[in-house]
């Protein structure tokens, strides 16, 4: 999928929230089916409620297409959808901090995934961040599943944003990576994927490529990048008590170590950045 089509899938209409909900909680589901109906011509439509975050899925045909390109309907329906759960996000008494929107494909076996903060649509709303930050601010995963094995509830479950951040740390890392061709070249990476331990405190980056000492040098540069951009997007927002990440491990696929690091480092030469 390309980046372009990316952002444009990604521009939200974004509604005031009103002085009462749109959306009850009560209705939920109901107002979730009527919407994607209206909006996205399915009612065929899952979805649940874990912890404070919304997840919804629904099934799309011809997300693969030998044109390598993502088909213009494909796009419409996606961004159609990503809009519907925003205005149900911004706009419901029900408790969220988070709005998943997962589309499967049933046929060729492959999902993508998009992931916004409630909170973070009311910053651009109220012109609280930049345009250009908000557009950095979202995680987008696409991965193969198996119908029989792998139904789209497997994983929903309620998200910290402690899990979001470590989530969003393993995306632009893989994004980077895949977008810039000489970046590819560089540094070899298919996938990312992480785990968040927040007893230790411990986050665990996965990286599936190949690595030389040049390559592990340079990755380590941009993981401890990304890790004090998600900091200073959204470490003054976690729940007063709460705690971020000290110490981060990143391994190869086979779980071996490529380097490890405490927060002292990544931190060490932060530059000022007037980005929430």
């Amino acid at each position: 999928m390309k980046i372009a089509l990316l952002e444009i899938a990604l521009m939200l209409v974004i509604v005031a929230p009103a002085c009462s909900p749109t959306y009850p909680k009560e209705k939920l589901g109901q107002s979730i089916r009527e919407l994607f109906k209206k909006e996205v011509g399915t009612e065929d439509v899952l979805h649940k409620v874990a912890g404070r975050t919304l997840y919804v899925s629904f099934p799309i045909e011809n997300m693969v297409s030998p044109t390598l390109d993502l088909p213009k309907d494909v796009l419409e329906k996606i961004e159609d959808a990503m809009i519907s759960i925003a205005r149900i996000g911004m706009s419901t008494d029900e408790s969220l901090d988070f709005i998943i929107l997962n589309a499967r494909d049933n046929t060729w076996g492959v999902e993508t995934t998009l992931v916004r903060r409630i909170e973070d649509l009311k910053f651009l709303y109220y012109m609280k961040i930049s345009k250009t930050d908000f557009d950095e601010r979202f995680i987008l995963e696409t991965k193969n599943f198996d119908l029989e094995k792998d139904p789209p509830e497997r994983d929903w479950n309620g998200m910290t944003l402690q899990e979001y951040m470590a989530r969003w740390v393993a995306f632009r890392i893989g994004l980077g990576s895949q977008s810039n061709p000489f970046l590819n070249v560089l540094m070899g990476i298919h996938k990312v994927s992480f785990a968040y331990d927040s007893a230790k405190l411990a986050l665990t980056l996965q990286v599936d490529g190949s690595n030389s000492g040049l390559q592990e040098q340079f990755l380590k540069a941009a993981v401890f990048e990304q890790m004090k951009k998600a900091e200073t997007k959204y470490l003054s927002r976690l729940p007063k008590g709460e705690s971020w990440a000290q110490t981060l491990r990143v391994e190869d696929n086979k779980g071996g170590l490529i380097f490890s690091a405490d927060r002292g480092e990544w931190i060490k030469d932060e530059t000022k950045n007037t980005d929430r």
